[in-house]
């Protein structure tokens, strides 16, 4: 799955999205161990969970899940800057120790 691009949002507002999980023939299906979401700022490697709500298997839907990023939650979240939401150490399908980008974003970094 290619990393969802949220766009350009304003400082201190909710950005919201969905994202999916598949097994390898295609179906959808939950995930065995949630791991983490993490928002990595710009080329950084540090990372927050604060404001971070996921509703896993969003509305009883197998394989869909809801994300809202609070950047108001945290001084971490900056103007003028670019952000990757990450997930890690996931079990999918019975694949342990999935790591992957689900999305990116930036605020107030765009004319």
């Amino acid at each position: 799955m290619a990393a969802l691009n949220l766009g350009n949002i304003a400082v201190n507002q909710t950005v919201y999205f969905m994202w999916s999980t598949n097994a390898a023939d295609g179906s959808s299906v939950s995930r065995d161990f949630s791991g983490t979401i993490r928002i990595y700022r710009s080329a950084y490697t540090s990372f927050t969970t604060v404001g971070i709500t996921e509703l896993e298997d969003f509305d009883s839907i197998i394989g869909i899940h809801s994300v809202a990023i609070d950047t108001s939650a945290d001084s971490y979240y900056q103007g003028s800057t670019d952000y990757s939401v990450v997930i890690v150490d996931t079990t999918i399908d019975g694949v342990a120790n999935i790591n992957a980008p689900i999305a990116y974003f930036s605020i107030t970094n765009r004319v």
